[in-house]
């Protein structure tokens, strides 16, 4: 049966997912939930199968606390391909927070195994490296002759991810654990924050020119808690708008369109609006993404994927 045969070839893969979870430890920094995430998992969770094309190119750009000096910025880069039930992948990510910056670099593999005709789950494991730089040396120090201004920080450690994907007809659940990096370091403060990411998306066909994709997205770090629920609405398969809401009361309103043949663009405005910390829509911040999907031939579809 699929199912016995999914379970013999999953064994292996879950030794080492035990043996990574054992060896987990928290860490200094928390990841960054993009205002578009319905559109790309792959750096959250690497079993993702969300974007499945032969080949697919995902450049982002996201402009944080729009306003302010030294605001966040962060630019992702992705490539992945599908060769029949396996996924690779790699991204890079380059994140600035006035002279502190990070930039994050892995290489990623998922296996799909089918349960049925309408359902399967995959599992992912990311593997790379991460890579801090604090410029020390164009900082303001009271004193000149401060040791700490003479010279820049600068450090590289191993880090990885992991996850779990279910997909059943147009529905998928994601899980995934992110920043699992003790085994691979000595340092108990310079890895990455652990995560634990969950989120769940539905396709809803409403007629044969609109469909409603509603999504939710959990994420949990350091005794810390994030949730954010939204729906995005595609007509003819074209053009979308879409809004979500955080319980960090993070408002995001989005729209895209296919520009040419199946590559699309997208573009997010987020405000926050929690007046015990900023005047509403006092600050802002703007993303935009562009996907270029290649595919080497004409795919029978059974189930609408979220990018194609």
């Amino acid at each position: 049966m699929l199912i016995t045969k999914a379970i013999k070839n999953m064994k292996a893969f879950w030794v080492l997912i035990t043996m990574m979870l054992l060896f987990s430890l928290n860490g200094i920094a928390q990841d960054m939930i993009f205002s578009q995430n319905m559109f790309y998992k792959d750096n959250i969770n690497p079993s993702s199968f969300l974007i499945s094309n032969d080949y697919n190119v995902f450049l982002l750009y996201n402009h944080n606390l729009s306003g302010f000096d030294n605001n966040p910025q962060t630019q992702v880069a992705d490539f992945s391909m599908v060769k029949g039930k396996q996924k690779f992948g790699i991204y890079f990510i380059n994140d600035k927070l006035g002279f502190d910056l990070i930039q994050n670099v892995k290489a990623r593999y998922a296996q799909r195994f089918e349960i049925s005709r309408n359902s399967s789950f995959s599992l992912g494991l990311a593997i790379g490296a991460v890579h801090r730089k604090l410029e020390v040396t164009k900082l303001t120090f009271e004193t000149g002759d401060d040791p700490l201004s003479y010279s820049d920080y600068s450090k590289t450690w191993f880090d990885y991810d992991f996850g779990v994907e279910y997909r059943y007809e147009q529905l998928y659940i994601g899980l995934s654990f992110t920043h699992f990096g003790r085994m691979l370091n000595n340092s108990d403060n310079e890895v990455l924050t652990s995560h634990v990411y969950a989120y769940a998306q539905y396709a809803y066909a409403v007629n044969k020119m609109f469909t409603l994709y509603p999504n939710l997205l959990m994420r949990h770090w350091k005794g810390s808690f994030f949730i954010e629920t939204g729906v995005t609405g595609y007509y003819k398969n074209t053009f979308w708008a879409g809004i979500s809401f955080s319980d960090f009361q993070d408002l995001t309103m989005m729209a895209g369109l296919k520009i040419y043949k199946d590559m699309m663009f997208g573009y997010a405005y987020k405000a926050n609006l929690n007046k015990k910390i900023l005047n509403p829509f006092a600050t802002s911040t703007h993303e935009i993404f562009i996907n270029i999907p290649i595919n080497t031939q004409r795919k029978n579809i059974r189930t609408p994927r979220f990018i194609d």
